[in-house]
């Protein structure tokens, strides 16, 4: 174990609340796993992916990271530097819209977008 070359003390009353490394590391562990799972669940529903095989799948499942967006919001704009990524659908409506302002089309989940 290596011990770190620091005090800290309070500067007035003080609570603190302590984790041993062993828990704390668990908890990381099981939190990265639950969200692989679930992430894994969500590319298993993209038709798209259905070719990769499971390493892959994995490696995407690791790097997704999850993004909200309210009614409304600009999700991405054709030809915009946010418009390069790949996007998941996992729960929600989109209306997909033409630089022209046309309606395209209204997916619900899961949907896919790639530019």
């Amino acid at each position: 174990m290596t011990w770190r070359a620091i005090a800290i003390s309070g500067g007035s009353y003080t609570k603190v609340w302590a984790l041993d490394r062993n828990t704390f590391k668990k908890i990381l562990s099981e939190a990265a796993f639950k969200r692989r799972k679930a992430n894994e669940e969500l590319l298993d529903k993209v038709k798209l992916l259905e070719e990769l095989d499971i390493y892959k799948r994995k490696i995407l499942a690791d790097a997704l990271v999850p993004c909200t967006f309210a009614k409304g919001e600009n999700i991405f704009t054709q030809g915009k530097p946010e418009g390069v990524k790949f996007h998941i659908i996992e729960k929600g409506e989109v209306a997909v819209k033409l630089s022209d302002g046309k309606e395209a089309g209204a997916y619900t989940r899961p949907l896919l977008s790639s530019t």
